[in-house]
């Protein structure tokens, strides 16, 4: 093996280094926008099955801000989409369902 060899090895495990980097950002970039749609969709998935969207807000804001920055931005702007309505938790059929399911068994 040569001198030129021998001082390219580090310059070349240097730049393997900085892509495998590259990668990984990238991929973390890749999974963090996958959780925003994510957020999005199951906002209106809470919203159609009668829950208060605004609930999702309130737990994103929870959550550690480096891991979730622009999710609480994101939801709000997908419930901002959303038909205007009103969400109460004394619409009486969470008893009804438990009723029903009383008087399954």
């Amino acid at each position: 093996m040569g001198a030129g060899a021998l001082r390219s090895a580090p310059i070349a495990e240097a730049m393997r280094s900085a892509l495998d980097q590259a990668q990984q950002s990238r991929a973390i970039e890749m999974a963090r926008a996958a959780e925003v749609e994510a957020d999005a969709a199951a906002v209106g998935a809470m919203a159609a099955a009668g829950y208060d969207p605004q609930a999702a807000v309130r737990y994103l804001q929870r959550l550690p801000a480096r891991d979730n920055a622009a999710r609480p931005t994101a939801v709000r702007a997908a419930i901002e989409k959303l038909p205007l309505r009103t969400y109460s938790a004394n619409t009486g059929e969470f008893e009804a369902m438990k009723s029903l399911a009383m008087a399954i068994h």
